[in-house]
């Protein structure tokens, strides 16, 4: 009996789309602390008993959209399209890259479509491992309740007799894209590269995207860091329609809320109409909002509260 072994070109991840969201959620639950301040990070569905209280009553809640891809790795005897785009923009490729692959169902990039408009009224990102081993993965799961970033610290070596200062993060093997265009071709297949020392691009016709990539943390921290308007929440769910390309106020329109409601709600309503949605609170209107996006557009909301 023989045993083969992978020394091929292309490394497909060890683990799920799946399995590396619940990693980071495990992981996101565990973060308590910014900036000296609490905080919690999840989804609105899994917080809202525990931590919203009953009367759902919160002085700041930003809701922030990712949708998590899986990568694959290319080592370097890869020669495949992705290795000529690379080097066509003169991007490392000896050490191999990282890609992952846009969603396309119909000839269309909906789900792309779909992030790159909410990137435009809020936070919304791919975020993929810089890994493909499901050891990396696990490291997730065990954090501690940390801060999501720290300052420098302090560690002495009691054998060189040296002070070693470094910046530690929690998810510094994650990487985040923001959506950077519509994508107007039929080709039949987009991809997103990327290698450690992150430099990030967007193939088919090969372009740089350095200013769209950042790393979780600190796509983290600006979701913490920024000015938040008080229509927020209403903005994004008024533009639901437009994301699921239906009419407000149309039959279609309503069906798709009222089943998101009885899906979230203890409560079966026969009807949803402009007076219930209406009387709506903003918990509420997000709890809709997560049931919508993950249903038909496979986005995951999160809200950062405090």
């Amino acid at each position: 009996m023989s045993i083969l072994i992978n020394t091929g070109e292309k490394i497909i991840s060890q683990f799920t789309e799946e399995e590396f969201i619940s990693s980071i959620e495990t992981s996101l639950n565990r973060v308590e602390y910014y900036c000296g301040k609490k905080i919690g990070i999840s989804r609105i569905s899994q917080a809202i008993e525990n931590d919203f209280g009953y009367d759902g009553v919160l002085t700041t809640i930003v809701p922030f959209y990712i949708q998590f891809k899986r990568s694959n790795f290319y080592t370097p005897k890869f020669r495949g399209q992705l290795y000529k785009d690379r080097e066509k923009i003169s991007f490392p490729v000896s050490q191999g890259f990282f890609a992952f692959e846009l969603l396309r169902k119909n000839s269309e990039y909906k789900q792309h479509e779909k992030m790159y408009e909410l990137s435009k009224i809020c936070k919304a990102a791919y975020v993929a491992p810089k890994f493909i081993k499901k050891s990396y993965l696990e490291e997730l799961k065990f954090l501690n309740r940390l801060p999501i970033t720290y300052s420098d610290i302090e560690l002495y070596d009691m054998v060189d007799n040296l002070i070693i200062r470094k910046k530690v993060s929690n998810f510094h093997n994650c990487i985040t894209i923001k959506p950077h265009s519509l994508i107007s071709d039929k080709n039949v297949s987009h991809h997103y590269s990327f290698c450690r020392d992150n430099k990030v691009g967007f193939h088919s016709d090969p372009i740089r995207l350095e200013e769209q990539m950042t790393s979780f943390n600190d796509f983290l921290v600006d979701v913490l860091t920024q000015e938040v308007s008080d229509n927020l929440i209403a903005e994004i769910y008024n533009y639901l329609p437009n994301l699921l390309e239906v009419e407000k106020y149309s039959f279609d329109y309503y069906e798709i809320i009222k089943k998101a409601i009885n899906r979230v709600s203890t409560r079966n309503f026969d009807e949803v109409n402009e007076e219930t949605i209406a009387e709506l609170e903003d918990v509420d209107k997000l709890l809709i909002i997560e049931d919508v996006f993950c249903n038909y557009l496979n986005i995951i909301q999160y809200v950062a509260y405090k």
